[in-house]
């Protein structure tokens, strides 16, 4: 059964909605945790935090401490709330938060604690696994957490899903991919044989002893590229968070989501009933918190290719989607990890110009300063997606005709 939300029926009565945080959602089930969203690395033994000897996840090419420890986290924070604490080894600017304070509407600034004090922290909620926190630490049992997340649960779960073979006996074309795996890192279409040997043998150098990868059929004829969003409670009931059209661009590397909040009663009542049996088997499990799920549709079937019980790097755009629809903005387009040719501070002034026009609403989630220009994750709202494009593009001054098309990809490749 749905969960109805206080906010949800608000909006039924056309009152204005309240922006619901992380925080809001995981306090109910978990009062006195916290929230450590920071991702472990297999490949990279120079992080803070490496699963080397168990949870393994393949994360090659190696992330950098710049990503894993500061960036991603980051993004969830103007939409965390302050019911709970967050860790972070990473703190956001004075610039950056007072663009969240002026911009997100609802904004509650997060409490936040070092990676220091973890060791006195009560249960965790994680987005994996850490082999460095002991398992009574762990909001969900770590070695469940651990199989939910893995792709060979998926037959498992009871909801349908592309066809799975083995490597003994597979047909092509096929998708590889990597049981654990981070983004779309170790997914991989093989056409050829021969393929499938260099695949192979790649992801057994990359990592070893870890589980063998997934060897799935390639869905053909493809009309959506779906995550689907909700917050499953202890008590099996849910909060319904909201569809993205997932943005997929070259070597299935994933790029973000576009959402239409006016078509999220449609996709919901497309997709819905498909999930039930998932949902249903992550809270026999044990399961509670954010869970995403990636589905493909075709003209007569839809597929699940994916599951994510963690907050998802859209998770952020939805919580934000219909508060900013009360608004007006009822489109929105996330930009994952973009590199932007300006450095940070003047990223942040050309975002708050273009929300000081109010034809669009530009949220910038994390950013920093690299080398050349800053890498940043962005929500751009807008009344139509092109408005909302146009703001997003707006922001990199150097987008040519190549990037454009690059960024405007959505929903027509399998990841």
């Amino acid at each position: 059964m749905e969960f109805i939300t206080e906010d949800k029926a608000e909006l039924e009565k056309g009152l204005p909605v309240s922006l619901v945080t992380l925080t809001n959602l995981f306090s109910q089930d978990l009062p006195d945790g916290t929230i450590l969203f920071e991702f472990p690395s297999t490949s990279n033994k120079g992080l803070r935090f490496v699963n080397d000897e168990k949870f393994l996840v393949y994360d090659f090419p190696p992330p950098t401490a710049f990503k894993n420890e500061y960036l991603l986290p980051l993004r969830a924070c103007p939409v965390a709330g302050n019911k709970l604490p967050l860790i972070l080894s990473g703190y956001p600017s004075t610039s950056l938060k007072d663009h969240w304070n002026k911009w997100v509407p609802g904004y509650e600034e997060p409490v936040i604690k070092p990676i220091s004090e973890i060791q006195e922290c009560g249960r965790i909620v994680t987005s994996f696994q850490h082999q460095k926190i002991p398992s009574s630490k762990h909001a969900v049992d770590p070695q469940v957490h651990y199989w939910l997340l893995s792709k060979r649960c998926i037959p498992h779960m009871g909801a349908n899903h592309p066809q799975y073979m083995t490597t003994d006996n597979y047909t092509l074309p096929c998708m590889v991919k990597a049981a654990h795996g981070t983004g779309t890192k170790g997914t991989f279409k093989v056409e050829t044989k021969q393929e499938m040997e260099r695949v192979l043998e790649k992801m057994d150098n990359n990592l070893k002893n870890c589980q063998a990868p997934v060897i799935t059929e390639v869905i053909e004829g493809i009309t959506g590229n779906n995550c689907l969003q909700f917050y499953l409670y202890k008590s099996g009931e849910i909060h319904w968070l909201g569809v993205t059209n997932q943005i997929i661009g070259d070597n299935f590397i994933w790029g973000g989501g576009v959402v239409n909040w006016g078509d999220q009663t449609r996709l919901k009542s497309l997709l819905y009933d498909k999930v039930v049996p998932v949902k249903e088997y992550l809270h026999k499990q044990g399961y509670f918190g954010i869970v995403g799920i990636d589905i493909l549709t075709t003209e007569d079937n839809s597929y699940i290719i994916d599951v994510n019980p963690r907050i998802n790097g859209s998770t952020p755009q939805l919580l934000l989607a219909p508060v900013m629809a009360t608004l007006g903005y009822d489109t929105s387009v996330y930009l994952a990890g973009g590199r932007f040719n300006c450095k940070a501070d003047t990223l942040l002034q050309t975002a708050n110009l273009i929300n000081s026009q109010h034809s669009a609403m530009v949220i910038v989630l994390s950013l920093a300063d690299v080398e050349k220009g800053c890498e940043a994750h962005v929500v751009a709202f807008g009344k139509t997606e092109k408005i909302a494009w146009d703001a997003a593009n707006g922001l990199r001054p150097d987008l040519n005709e190549q990037n454009e098309e690059t960024l405007k990809y959505h929903g027509e490749v399998q990841p």
